[in-house]
């Protein structure tokens, strides 16, 4: 079990206790590799917090999350060796103590990993912390192949922030997408997007090459590589089967891949709610023949009233990188000394440049942007796509002729159903229980946790929450800080 301490103070507040508890049982409950929570004692001790960095402290109530996982061993507690890097000029704490690494190592595989530590086959240490490290690799690629199908975005991928079991771990500022964007990042001080939606598996990537380099006296790096080209491939096969079952495919064609990517693709140009999308793919029927009439505009009509509205995606096109008032004074310091703006950034300013020609650009384009036009485009955008996922679906019955269609039709239902959550832990859905839970009344927290233990159910019943309804738009997809 561990505790939860934040902020640099030991302290957990209400609200972000809140968000972890619920969020992990949600993981849980998904079948993502999690932490899982399992007290939450709170109390009227006081604690000092600035939720949005923006200056405003407010007093918030003092809480304790009990985690339990089966360690919390992390990546970064592989660098604690390490010499001083470039950025922090700081060496790892345990830098003058190098037999400190190998004693962590063996401790990690004996203690977490014994069917390594106790295999027969492996007769050397080199081969015992490269069969580790391989599966340290595969556990990871697995996990984010379900934070993707699931559209979990976790906001703050570090090394310390990286399970070495491959488990979910330290939820700050999370989020689940709603408004799909490849680029959406929940973390208010992530500007450059980092750990957006789309870089999480090179994000783990990285963090697994820092891996590799902490414990590159004990494991070669030549040989660590080697293992890591691996990544990719077993993210792969966990990932496509996945979005194929999402999608109701239930045999495997090559062009699954492209159909995959064009449907993200498309829920990007229109910002269409991620989690609906894909649980209303069942309203496209399985048809005996091509002839035979189907009635595809049922899925067109719902998925109109799922995507953004024109001022929505302007807004998301005309957000800067930087605040705008941090990216001006940036372009003035540029403009008038390079070399400050290179000691105070330790960046190029041409970055600064590039941004302010693509504001330009955008807000050219967006002059034209009227819900009409969007509305026509959205529904151009999606009737190309559904022309495609029905090719593939004809194609699919053909391929699977042996089955009796209503069979067929049963299995693919029951298929979509449990892999294709109705509730997921929307953040605004999170902040009205923290409101409620903070005035003392903890009925929406404990509805949330009823709701978010059967995911995928058509039973519970709570439609006058709308908690399985596309947000307001104002609050779909809020930005959090670290302390969230």
């Amino acid at each position: 079990s561990g505790i939860n301490a934040e902020y640099g103070d030991g302290r957990a507040v209400l609200r972000s206790s809140i968000r972890e508890f619920l969020c992990s049982e949600a993981m849980f409950h998904l079948g993502v590799p999690t932490t899982r929570a399992g007290t939450l004692v709170t109390s009227d001790t006081p604690v000092e917090r600035d939720p949005n960095y923006d200056g405003h402290v407010i007093e918030e109530k003092g809480t304790v999350v009990l985690r339990i996982a089966p360690s919390f061993i992390r990546f970064g507690s592989f660098q604690i060796c390490n010499a001083a890097d470039d950025r922090t000029e700081r060496p790892g704490p345990s830098y003058f103590q190098p037999q400190v690494l190998p004693i962590l190592l063996d401790y990690t595989i004996k203690t977490l990993f014994p069917h390594i530590f106790n295999s027969a086959e492996i007769t050397n240490n080199e081969d015992r912390y490269a069969a580790f490290f391989k599966e340290v690799v595969e556990r990871t690629a697995v996990m984010v192949s379900l934070w993707q199908a699931y559209g979990f975005v976790h906001g703050v991928m570090n090394t310390d922030n990286m399970s070495i079991l491959g488990l979910t771990i330290d939820y700050g500022p999370f989020g689940f997408l709603s408004e799909f964007s490849f680029d959406y990042t929940p973390n208010t001080s992530d500007k450059e997007g980092r750990y957006s939606y789309k870089n999480q598996p090179d994000m783990c990537y990285w963090n697994l090459e820092k891996l590799a380099e902490g414990i590159s006296k004990q494991l070669p790096l030549a040989r660590s590589k080697e293992i890591l080209t691996q990544f990719w491939t077993v993210f792969n096969h966990h990932y496509n089967p996945k979005m194929r079952a999402k999608l109701g495919l239930m045999d495997e064609q090559e062009e699954d891949v492209d159909l995959i990517r064009s449907l993200l693709e498309t829920m990007d140009k229109t910002g269409t709610d991620f989690n609906n999308t894909f649980r209303n793919l069942k309203l496209f029927t399985l048809r005996s023949s091509d002839s035979e009439p189907v009635r595809d505009e049922d899925f067109l009509d719902f998925i109109l009233t799922q995507t953004c509205s024109a001022q929505a995606l302007i807004e998301r096109m005309e957000k800067p990188k930087v605040p705008l008032r941090q990216l001006y004074m940036l372009l003035s310091i540029a403009k008038q000394s390079p070399q400050l703006f290179m000691s105070l950034t330790g960046s190029d300013p041409s970055f600064i440049f590039e941004e302010i020609e693509r504001l330009e650009v955008v807000r050219e384009q967006t002059k034209h942007i009227t819900p009409e036009k969007k509305l026509d485009s959205d529904r151009k955008e999606w009737t190309e796509w559904a022309a495609k996922y029905r090719r593939r679906l004809d194609g699919m019955v053909k391929n699977l002729a042996s089955v009796d269609l209503g069979e067929l039709r049963e299995r693919r239902r029951v298929s979509m159903d449990s892999h294709n959550p109705k509730f997921i832990l929307r953040n605004y859905m999170a902040q009205v229980a923290i409101e409620k839970a903070e005035k003392g009344d903890f009925s929406e927290v404990n509805r949330l946790l009823d709701l978010l233990r059967e995911p995928f159910s058509e039973g519970i019943q709570y439609e006058e929450f709308g908690y399985d309804k596309r947000p307001p738009e104002h609050i779909s997809c809020p930005s959090l800080s670290c302390s969230s």
